[in-house]
């Protein structure tokens, strides 16, 4: 009916795809014209009627989040061409390019060009293609400081501080290179403030010109 709002016609169009009981469900963005606390509690509730139901399902997404939450496999596409395939903490942890790499995670995985921030391409040991980039996720880079840290520390100054509740985004500029910075504490860092950032060379991801993954 026209009195129905775009939210109410998807769910509606929801219902009616399940009472035929199909062997294959297709959706395509079923939750674009939610709002987000809807969002949240509709994605949930698809993801108990797939497993109540057993049928296998085709989700069509832009939204990260939805990829990662409901899918048992993730198919990115550029293009109308496949990057990768796997399932959501594969990609997460071994994306196999940039595009995958910055899809997947929120916020975007940092990318910096090789030699950008020495100190972090001579954590790489001599990996990283001189004209590559080296990517990190926000939750592998801390910020303290800069009063008191170790001088192997980059430095750099807070353009802006999201204080989230159970963590903190420190965006940081190093250089003239924005970096983001993922802390599960609260932190008494503020905006303008001189900082030493640290680098976790475990969780270090490379790439060459082309973008193509090369940390194996």
């Amino acid at each position: 009916p026209r009195e129905l709002s775009g939210g109410q016609r998807q769910r509606v169009a929801i219902g009616r795809a399940i009472v035929r009981a199909p062997k294959v469900f297709l959706f395509d963005e079923p939750l674009s014209n939610l709002d987000a606390a809807l969002r949240g509690n509709t994605r949930v509730e698809i993801h108990k009627l797939h497993r109540a139901l057993g049928a296998t399902t085709i989700y069509v997404t832009h939204d990260q989040v939805e990829a990662m939450t409901l899918a048992d496999r993730v198919v990115v596409l550029k293009d109308g061409l496949i990057e990768q395939v796997g399932t959501p903490l594969e990609l997460y942890d071994h994306p196999a390019n940039q595009f995958v790499a910055q899809f997947i995670g929120m916020p975007s995985m940092n990318m910096v060009a090789a030699n950008a921030i020495p100190s972090f391409s001579a954590a790489t040991g001599g990996k990283l293609p001189a004209d590559g980039f080296l990517g990190v996720r926000p939750e592998g880079l801390r910020v303290h400081p800069k009063q008191g840290a170790p001088v192997s520390d980059v430095q750099g100054r807070v353009e802006l501080v999201e204080a989230l509740g159970a963590d903190t985004l420190i965006h940081v500029d190093v250089g003239g290179v924005p970096l983001i910075a993922r802390q599960n504490e609260r932190t008494p860092l503020h905006a303008g403030d001189d900082v030493a950032v640290e680098l976790d060379p475990s969780v270090l991801h490379l790439f060459n010109r082309e973008g193509r993954s090369v940390s194996a």
